[in-house]
């Protein structure tokens, strides 16, 4: 099947909103998709990648929603457990596509049910500040009326929670707890006005937003730090990149780690989750010798200093501290009114072993562009 021009122009436009700005997209998350004028197929992101890497020629790919449909709509399934059901469906979405290279987004399964022709879906900081916190359905539903869909694992339970809510309520914009936000629209201009409804509402309820933008060097001695851990884990064989965050933001003066675990699923794809407390006074080299290197990627809170970042490749790295961004930014924002909303332990330690989470975050730290 081939893409409409006009499809794919759309397409482009929508992903280029969402990937535009940390606070919309951190990394590899959210994801944009087009079907066609019959309904039958649709091109969605693919699995790993930003947003902003969607582009005329790559970044995306067809899924036959036919064919996807003879695969999720079957009665074997509702007789599985929550998560066997969750790993054939995955499998199934994955039939549905001719692509062999790419694997499309996990949450394909609602881009497919939904019916308008354009899906926007991002992890919005704006539209976390109430999906992460206690309360924040009430919050938000006392200004603005928007399906709220309780927290489900992403996929297949996300897709069929997604479209049991347009059937009863024929929405087109859906708040996932602890998650994201997802708006649809026959023109990208629709969807993306949708999505920038939320804006000002949280603006207006939470304060301004932090800046995000302002970088300046980190001082010499969490950089000393950085660079002994890094330097110890090469003398083993270890090559792993460990810096400070960039972000001014993120350099916190307290003594108190800013975050306290998950709140979105991303947190635990890239590390979020589980910050390692180091005791002040504690050098590079020491806690090393203790601990090891560190095994793929790690945030570590030095209780003097900040953070520090550990990852495989710089590329790593940042994606990290985008993620991170938005979950500091969350706990600040939403300790101002309420209280924040983590995901439960069960939920991250199924997460944790997520084969589809882990080809994403795979893709999303090694792929060259």
């Amino acid at each position: 099947m081939i893409i409409h021009s006009t499809d794919l122009c759309d397409l482009v436009e929508m992903s280029f909103f969402g990937g535009q700005n940390v606070l919309l997209s951190q990394g590899g998350g959210g994801n944009t998709s087009v079907k066609n004028s019959a309904g039958t197929y649709l091109w969605i992101k693919a699995s790993g990648f930003r947003l902003s890497e969607v582009t005329h020629l790559s970044g995306w790919l067809g899924v036959s929603i036919n064919k996807l449909n003879r695969g999720l709509k079957d009665s074997f399934l509702d007789k599985l457990s929550l998560r066997e059901a969750h790993e054939i469906s995955t499998k199934r979405v994955q039939e549905a596509s001719s692509e062999t290279s790419l694997r499309p987004s996990l949450e394909t399964t609602f881009h497919a049910w939904l019916p308008d022709r354009l899906v926007l879906h991002t992890h919005s900081v704006w539209a976390n500040c109430f999906s992460c916190m206690k309360g924040g359905n009430k919050l938000l539903s006392d200004t603005l009326q928007i399906a709220w869909i309780e927290y489900v694992t992403p996929g297949f339970l996300l897709g069929k929670a997604v479209a049991e809510s347009y059937a009863n309520q024929q929405n087109n914009s859906f708040l996932l707890e602890n998650h994201g936000l997802i708006t649809t629209g026959a023109s990208p201009s629709e969807a993306i006005c949708l999505h920038e409804t939320l804006r000002p509402i949280a603006e207006r309820i939470f304060g301004n937003f932090p800046d995000h933008t302002s970088i300046t060097p980190p001082n010499r001695e969490i950089t000393t730090w950085a660079n002994e851990f890094k330097h110890a884990c090469l003398t083993m064989g270890h090559l792993v990149t460990a810096r400070p965050p960039l972000r001014d933001y993120l350099r916190s003066k307290t003594t108190i780690c800013p975050t306290q675990g998950a709140l979105v699923p991303d947190d635990v794809v890239y590390g979020i989750h589980a910050v390692k407390i180091i005791p002040g006074g504690t050098g590079g080299k020491d806690w090393f010798k203790i601990h090891g290197p560190s095994p793929g990627m790690e945030v570590f809170w030095l209780t003097d200093l900040g953070f520090i970042l550990v990852g495989p490749t710089e590329q790593a790295v940042n994606t990290m501290e985008e993620n991170l961004l938005a979950n500091v930014m969350l706990h600040d924002l939403i300790q101002r009114v309420g209280n924040v909303c983590h995901l439960p332990q069960e939920e991250v330690d199924y997460l944790v072993g997520m084969e589809s989470e882990r080809y994403r975050q795979m893709v999303a730290l090694y792929k060259t562009t």
